[in-house]
């Protein structure tokens, strides 16, 4: 049998020191995640997480006071415009 040393190999590919950034449509409103993981909504700071620092969340209108976000094409949360919170999502979608 023989070691791993003996038998790894170096891949070919190379990561990309950063995705691209991805393109929302004109549903959403476009925001950058800052490193604190707050965006800027309505002249306040909202947070969002501190994992998606430096990524582009996209937030979509749902009725008349809330907002979804989205961080690519998955929905993180929602965002609650009365408290101010963004609520994360059950697996079923439901805050």
């Amino acid at each position: 049998m023989r070691a791993p040393a003996e038998v790894y190999r170096s891949s070919s590919r190379s990561m990309p020191g950063r995705l691209s950034d991805f393109e929302y449509d004109e549903l959403y409103e476009v925001r950058r995640v800052r490193t604190d993981g707050t965006i800027k909504w309505k002249g306040e700071h909202v947070f969002v997480g501190a994992a998606m620092s430096g990524e582009r969340v996209g937030i979509a209108p749902v009725g008349e006071a809330d907002w979804y976000v989205h961080l690519r094409g998955m929905r993180l949360g929602l965002r609650h415009e009365e408290s101010g919170l963004v609520v994360p999502l059950a697996e079923d979608g439901r805050a």
